[in-house]
């Protein structure tokens, strides 16, 4: 094979932009990769490679496509990713406990339960929130290892949502939500001076939970051309939508607790897997 250019000089190469062949004094080294010199100039060196596909001894360029590169805006490192995991761990165990107690109730008159959490429950709400928080860390590691704006979105908002839904349920301990009203068999409890509050900012909570998991699964679909494996950022990211949609619905969100199940697996495989910037091999 002769150089494209220098057409009585033998190729050393073949240009991976467009597939021609090129000489020692053609042939330009962009990241291990052969180009010449049209393509450098025309700025297609980084664009995905092509590879020569020799047909009736005619070279045509086919392209492959290749992983893109991330743009970290800080030293890239996997600590981030580690937090993710442990703090979506840590909500998958706490949040089935306060799960269960809440769903125990779920069908039971509001009038017969007694209106004040008990402190097991607002422990484990509290460990439910730091949780949510803790795994958002991996969002901020998104933006650190591959300079993602959204995940960058995603970590602040985590940081806030998850507080309406505890002070809903603080306002409970003031004994203002719910009244007592006793009787000769029952004691009842009726709607106090805070009921509306208390009603507008469990509202408000629920679904602020559910818009945030719908932003970590829509961060997780963008994010996933930089994992290295495509396929477990999507289908976490596709259950994480469809749980903050149950939840955002605020009657079915014990549906979207029980997906998060899934979801929150296998996250944290994809977070145990995920490349950073050094590993990429261009």
């Amino acid at each position: 094979m002769k150089c494209a250019k220098h057409t009585t000089s033998d190729a050393v190469g073949v240009c991976v932009s467009c597939g021609i062949g090129v000489c020692r004094d053609c042939e330009i080294n962009v990241m291990g990769r052969t180009h010449c010199k049209a393509c450098v100039e025309a700025g297609r060196a980084f664009e995905p490679r092509a590879t020569p596909t020799r047909t009736h001894d005619v070279y045509a360029p086919t392209i492959r496509s290749v992983s893109p590169e991330p743009k970290p805006v800080g030293p890239p490192t996997r600590g981030f990713f580690i937090m993710g995991f442990i703090g979506m761990l840590l909500l998958m165990s706490v949040g089935m406990v306060n799960w269960i107690n809440d769903t125990t109730g779920f069908f039971t008159p509001w009038f017969l339960i007694p209106p004040i959490p008990t402190p097991v429950y607002m422990i484990s709400l509290i460990l439910v929130c730091s949780s949510i928080v803790v795994a958002s860390i991996a969002f901020y590691g998104y933006r650190r290892n591959y300079g993602s704006t959204m995940s960058l979105a995603t970590f602040i908002i985590s940081l806030i949502f998850p507080w309406f839904l505890l002070i809903s349920k603080l306002l409970l301990t003031t004994g203002l939500v719910f009244v007592p009203y006793t009787t000769y068999y029952y004691t009842y409890w009726m709607p106090g001076p805070l009921y509306l509050h208390y009603i507008a900012l469990y509202i408000v909570g629920s679904a602020l939970i559910g818009v945030l998991f719908i932003l970590w699964g829509c961060a997780l679909i963008v994010v996933r051309k930089y994992t290295g494996k495509a396929g477990l950022p999507i289908a976490s990211g596709i259950i994480f939508i469809i749980a903050g949609s149950f939840w955002c619905s605020i009657f079915l969100y014990p549906v979207g607790s029980i997906l998060l199940i899934p979801a929150g697996i296998l996250w944290m495989i994809s977070l145990a897997t995920s490349r950073i910037p050094e590993e990429f091999v261009y």
